[in-house]
């Protein structure tokens, strides 16, 4: 049976994650992106690489989320809680 979430494997796969999304954070900071926009980002990155516990982590960091992100957050933890 699969789980359906996934974890990486290695310490490399972990440091390659981290760094990527250090540099994406930096940069978005640099541009004056808002908070929402900033957790969007990593979001977006773990969702490309099926790491759905990760997109949901990212979405509640936001402290004060839009209407939409409320939404995409529900929808995304409904979706996620019916694949269990």
């Amino acid at each position: 049976m699969r789980s359906p979430f996934d974890c990486l494997a290695t310490t490399d796969d972990r440091a390659h994650i981290t760094t990527a999304l250090q540099a994406l954070t930096a940069k978005l900071q640099k541009e004056n992106a808002s908070e929402e926009a900033i957790a969007q980002q990593p979001a977006r990155y773990f969702s490309d690489r099926q790491l759905q516990a990760d997109v949901l982590q990212e979405v509640f960091t936001v402290k004060s989320p839009s209407v939409a992100l409320r939404q995409f957050a529900t929808d995304l933890l409904k979706e996620f809680c019916s694949s269990l």
